[in-house]
């Protein structure tokens, strides 16, 4: 199916302000809209924006940027976003990745695993290719055939401690005071030359010192 935009929504797209598409560099982001596809979420033409320049590599296959910072408003389409990144990175790198996702807290992080990101996962195309998923309170994750992994955490630094991660989602950064969530991804995804952080939110106040 061949999603168009009209000229009215594409304008209002726009971002207000954004790291441009670098057009000499390849980018992964028509994966990433294909995997959107796939998961019954096609991406907006905001979504497709951001898809093209976070899938931007290197001529020798590295991300070009290892983070990224996106800002939207609430209910623009932000979790689909993240889904389609997450599962894109989890199915389609080649090798098996380690993905996480944390929110403002673990509590919120496992609501939304089980509560938007699960069922539309299960619901779409890409269900034939989870091996086993696991529901037991603190022990959430998606396994895929493949022997990739998304799974959420707690918020604290100490989540990921000890683990070695190819993807970290950093979402509602606007209640972060501190760069803990931060500070705990970067060690974990340091042996990792593919890594990336994704750090998304919606506009913080005064007290969200992490997102300032």
């Amino acid at each position: 199916m061949t999603m168009t935009a009209s000229p009215i929504s594409s304008k209002l797209s726009t971002p207000r302000y954004a790291t441009p598409r670098t057009p000499s560099r390849a980018s992964r982001g028509a994966e990433i809209a294909a995997v959107a596809q796939l998961l019954g979420q096609p991406l907006l033409p905001w979504q497709r924006i951001v898809a093209d320049v976070v899938g931007e590599v290197l001529p020798d296959g590295r991300p070009a940027y290892r983070s990224i910072i996106l800002q939207v408003p609430r209910q623009a389409g932000k979790t689909t976003l993240c889904l389609a990144v997450m599962v894109h990175r989890a199915l389609r790198w080649g090798v098996p990745q380690n993905v996480v996702y944390t929110a403002q807290s673990g509590h919120h992080a496992r609501k939304k695993f089980r509560n938007d990101q699960l069922p539309i996962l299960e619901s779409s195309r890409v269900r034939s290719a989870v091996e086993r998923i696991y529901l037991a309170s603190g022990m959430e994750a998606v396994v895929f055939k493949n022997g990739s992994r998304i799974e959420p955490l707690p918020s604290t630094a100490s989540a990921m401690h000890g683990k070695t991660l190819d993807l970290v989602v950093i979402d509602e950064a606007r209640f972060d005071k501190t760069s803990g969530r931060e500070a705990g991804a970067l060690p974990a995804m340091a042996t990792r030359p593919d890594a990336q952080l994704f750090i998304i939110s919606t506009a913080g106040d005064v007290e969200s010192t992490f997102l300032d």
